[in-house]
């Protein structure tokens, strides 16, 4: 399964391109994707790759392939390369439309999976499936979870630690609990009164901490008053902790450094590359600035080569800081503040916001921090409330399970991570 191999902006489109000089014929043979999990245009010419001919018949290709003026077509890297990304100017929606069908006709079996599209009032709206994208990455996982357990015989351990009665906090917990034992882990659970005093929850850390069988560790937020969560999130060894808030994590992060990173930010990165499989050079604008999403999303967006503002309530004229971004995170917990007029046309919009608001009849019902109804009319791609971000933070976790269980055990990274660098 593959994801669209190009990037819609509200002046047009970048296209990731992988060239074949030499071809036989000129022509847009479909998508493939990498070994490094980016998706790309398959396309051959007959010219050679010397002297700009194949670089020349690329861009006359494309060009009249989707009916647009050659001048419209620029090559803005990989000129010596056989991967390539090209500029095409224009009306993004109208041009990423003609190109699905033409992928479609070169390979009719492709189809993205994680991206649904609708016409909605002229326009393209594309509506990034969370659900989808996390049953795709719990598969991923389930897989080398079996063969660590097969050839190693190491099976990755969570355990989860929860305080008080908090019905939210229990639901979400059982939840973790179920897909973990699902997907071949071993998951343990650690109830505490809402009474325990901090030493006591500390203790039971440390002893997580030498658990050989345990690999990643997870103390449900928010804690009781008497808990300073500071202590406790500062006690779990760095190695297994699957929630990615250790200041070690953070600071590794900041610096560029390997380290198990936040979950519903590395999600978010996921959904984002749905929609858009190469984020550099795209201006990313994240709203919020907590520790937990803001920050270290920022952080993923950087190593991603993407150009980053972080906004929050002090931020002057936020919707026109908005309008600016190609891909736009709405991460404040005010439901429905992202509106309409806040979104460049095309724009990749996630919502990590998981808000309840009242309806008639005394009930309630589930919206997120962006007013959907509204974006989806001009965004190129955004993410729903509830199936969006919440199904891929889970997913996210056994992921870092499974990173932490390998990494304490002196092993490769399990789902062919990559580090990105500074080379085009």
């Amino acid at each position: 399964m593959t994801g669209r191999p190009w990037t819609v902006s509200a002046d047009g489109l970048v296209l990731a391109i992988r060239l074949t000089p030499r071809g036989g014929r000129d022509s847009i043979d479909g998508v493939e994707q990498l070994a490094d999990g980016r998706s790309v245009l398959r396309v051959r010419v007959r010219a050679i790759a010397s002297e700009g001919e194949a670089n020349a018949a690329l861009t006359k290709l494309i060009a009249g392939t989707l009916g647009v003026a050659a001048r419209d077509v620029t090559l803005i890297a990989g000129a010596t390369a056989r991967l390539k990304r090209v500029k095409v100017a224009g009306s993004g929606a109208a041009i990423a439309a003609a190109l699905e069908k033409i992928c479609a006709i070169a390979n009719p079996r492709w189809r993205s999976p994680t991206v649904s599209t609708r016409g909605h009032n002229g326009m393209t709206a594309r509506i990034i499936d969370g659900k989808a994208i996390a049953a795709e990455l719990r598969g991923k996982v389930a897989d080398a979870v079996h063969r660590l357990t097969r050839d190693r015989g190491i099976v990755p351990g969570l355990a989860v630690v929860l305080v008080g009665d908090n019905p939210a906090s229990e639901s979400y917990v059982g939840s973790k609990l179920k897909v973990t034992a699902g997907i071949g882990m071993r998951s343990s659970d650690y109830r505490l009164p809402g009474a325990v005093n901090e030493a006591q929850l500390l203790a039971l850390i440390a002893r997580l901490n030498v658990d050989p069988t345990v690999h990643g560790i997870l103390v449900q937020l928010p804690l009781p008053k008497q808990i300073d969560s500071r202590n406790v999130i500062a006690a779990i060894d760095p190695a297994k902790d699957v929630d990615g808030f250790h200041p070690m994590n953070a600071g590794r992060l900041s610096a560029g450094l390997p380290a198990l990173a936040p979950c519903t930010p590395i999600g978010c990165l996921h959904l984002a590359k749905a929609a858009a499989p190469s984020l550099a050079g795209l201006e990313a604008v994240v709203v919020g600035r907590s520790n937990i999403v803001g920050k270290p999303l920022a952080q993923l967006l950087l190593a991603e080569h993407a150009t980053v503002t972080i906004a929050h309530s002090h931020t002057r004229d936020l919707p026109a800081v908005c309008r600016r971004a190609d891909l736009l995170f709405a991460a404040v917990g005010r439901p429905e503040m992202v509106r309409r007029d806040w979104v460049k046309p095309g724009a990749t919009v996630i919502d990590v916001g998981i808000n309840r608001v009242p309806v008639p009849g005394g009930k309630s019902r589930i919206v997120g921090d962006v007013a959907f109804a509204e974006v989806r009319e001009v965004a190129g791609a955004v993410s729903p409330v509830p199936g969006g971000v919440g199904p891929m933070t889970i997913a996210c976790l056994l992921a870092n399970t499974l990173k932490a269980a390998c990494a304490i055990n002196g092993l490769t990274e399990p789902l062919g991570e990559r580090r990105t660098d500074d080379r085009e």
